[in-house]
């Protein structure tokens, strides 16, 4: 859970694009450091946006299950 916040903040900071293996692959901060000056060459993903909720929303598929089994 902390790799997962490190590399939240990172993302955050720095807007480069990071995965938790990255933190793995690059232990010392020596080397993340330059791994976060030179990017990762991705393009960064778009913010999340407030969408319209359908009225009615499917069923997963243990929802589906747990229907048929009370019906």
């Amino acid at each position: 859970l902390l790799a997962t916040r490190l590399i939240s903040r990172i993302r955050q900071a720095f807007g480069v694009q990071l995965g938790v293996k990255d933190l793995f692959r690059y232990p010392t901060v020596v080397a993340l450091s330059e791994r976060v000056t030179e990017g990762s060459g991705e393009l960064p993903r778009a913010a999340l946006t407030r969408q319209e909720r359908p009225d009615r929303l499917p069923l997963s598929s243990a929802q589906q299950r747990l229907w048929f089994l009370d019906q």
